[in-house]
C-alpha cells in the first residue's frame, strides 16, 4: 500500500511538473507574439504548446482532480464543496 501510494505521488508530482512546464512555455510564447504578432511559425508554436497544455490539464484533472475551479465539472446537486475537501495539487 505504501508502495502504491508512493508511485502515484512520484505519478502526480511528474504530471503536475509537466503541467507547470507547459503553462510556462504558453505564457513566454503569449508575450513573444505580443511584441511578434505576424510570426507565422511563432503562432503555429504557440497553438501546438497551447494543445498540449490543455490535454496535460485534462490529463492531471482525469487522474488526480482539478487544478483550478474552472475545471469543476458539476457545481448544482453537491453535497460539499468538495474543491476544499481535495488534497491540493502542490501537495
Amino acid at each position: 500500500m505504501v508502495a502504491n501510494k508512493e508511485m502515484n505521488s512520484a505519478a502526480k508530482k511528474k504530471m503536475l511538473d509537466r503541467v507547470n512546464e507547459l503553462s510556462f512555455a504558453v505564457v513566454e510564447m503569449n508575450e513573444y507574439l505580443d511584441t511578434h504578432p505576424y510570426e507565422k511559425d511563432a503562432i503555429d508554436y504557440f497553438v501546438r504548446l497551447n494543445r498540449e497544455y490543455n490535454k496535460a490539464k485534462k490529463a492531471y484533472y482525469e487522474a488526480f482532480g482539478p487544478l483550478t475551479i474552472d475545471q469543476i465539472d458539476q457545481v448544482n446537486g453537491m453535497t460539499a464543496w468538495n474543491w476544499a475537501l481535495e488534497d491540493l495539487p502542490w501537495r
